[in-house]
């Protein structure tokens, strides 16, 4: 078999490649010997006399470097992971703190506000219940009014011309001389009948469901009412008398009535006496507190008993001409503290309660 002769070059480069090989194969059995070659590490302690002796290879050596660093990274690795759920830890923590520490002030302001509503209610409650007790008093006053007025109320306009005979009487101060000096004549004013009522004033409460209280109690007992249906006959103060045709304080007013017309009450209060003498008649006379006293004389009959209990507008008696009288009429009175007080005074307040409520 005959073969071409290979260049000069190719067996240059395949002898390089033969050399590198061998070489290499040289190294790897130099670092084979070398890998097991053995090592002593003799370790003498201070103490002891003894002397120990470790055999050692750099394949051993190696592998334990590499196992301690693989040792090593894992534990620095689970180091890290600890680290960090430590630092996880302690974020929630202050997390959870923080989340507490809102949620106790949400508490807190809850219990702030549920207090506060609590209050609001309460206080709208009790302007609810206020306000109905105003409103209840107010209607009680109304009705005081309504009960003054159910008859009418008091106008001078109604008065009768002197030139009518109407039935005129009651009892009179003999003004000779300076007797009468002072006293009120038929158009003056004197105390106003709020001032005649007895307690507290109630301008001095300061709690205005106290105040119309107190002056519900009052009005009660305040003589505005009509005490008749007629026309004035004769007013309080100074009057010629028509009996003595001189100068004579009369001390009540005189309603033209006709006979036997109810005479009714003019305020609450309790019948004091029912009684006759020869000036008045038949009189009967209503204490309304301890200073107001009101007095219906001329009676032809009474329908009231002392001590009984009446209300303004009962029927106490009617109207006749006993007595010191010129006609059948009725003679009323207004006793405060005992003195006789313009009845007008307190009549004409019925009018103006009547307008501003």
């Amino acid at each position: 078999m005959v073969s071409a002769c290979a260049p000069d070059g190719a067996h240059s480069e395949a002898r390089s490649t033969v050399v590198r090989h061998v070489e290499v194969g040289l190294r790897s059995l130099k670092c084979m010997k070398l890998l097991n070659k053995d090592y002593c590490l003799w370790i003498v302690p201070p103490n002891e006399g003894k002397v120990r002796k470790y055999r050692l290879t750099l394949r051993r050596v190696i592998a334990a470097f590499v196992a301690a660093m693989m040792l090593g990274g894992v534990f620095v690795y689970m180091l890290g992971d600890y680290a960090r759920l430590q630092i996880s830890r302690v974020e929630t923590y202050f997390s959870l703190r923080k989340l507490t520490s809102e949620r106790n002030n949400l508490l807190e302001r809850t219990q702030s506000l549920r207090a506060q509503v609590q209050d609001l209610q309460h206080t709208t409650n009790k302007a609810a219940n206020y306000e109905a007790d105003i409103k209840l008093r107010l209607e009680q006053l109304a009705g005081l009014v309504e009960s003054a007025t159910s008859l009418g109320v008091f106008d001078k306009r109604g008065a009768v011309k002197p030139d009518k005979k109407e039935g005129v009487g009651g009892a009179e101060i003999d003004c000779k001389g300076s007797s009468c000096d002072g006293l009120p004549s038929a158009d003056s004013g004197d105390d106003s009948p709020m001032a005649s009522w007895s307690g507290q004033t109630p301008a001095n409460d300061p709690e205005l469901v106290a105040l119309l209280d107190k002056l519900i109690e009052a009005i009660k007992v305040i003589p505005f009412g009509l005490p008749a249906v007629g026309d004035v006959s004769s007013f309080f103060g100074v009057r010629v008398s028509p009996f003595e045709h001189s100068l004579r304080m009369h001390e009540g007013i005189d309603f033209s009535l006709p006979y036997g017309a109810k005479v009714f009450s003019s305020a609450f209060g309790e019948v004091a006496e029912v009684g006759w003498n020869s000036t008045y008649g038949l009189r009967v006379d209503v204490r309304h507190n301890n200073r107001i006293i009101t007095r219906y004389a001329h009676l032809s009959k009474a329908l009231v008993r002392p001590g009984q209990k009446i209300a303004r507008g009962d029927v106490i008696g009617l109207a006749g001409s006993t007595g010191r009288s010129t006609g059948p009429h009725l003679h009323f009175e207004v006793l405060v503290d005992r003195q006789p007080k313009n009845p007008a005074r307190f009549l004409e307040l019925a009018k103006k309660l009547d307008t501003a409520l």
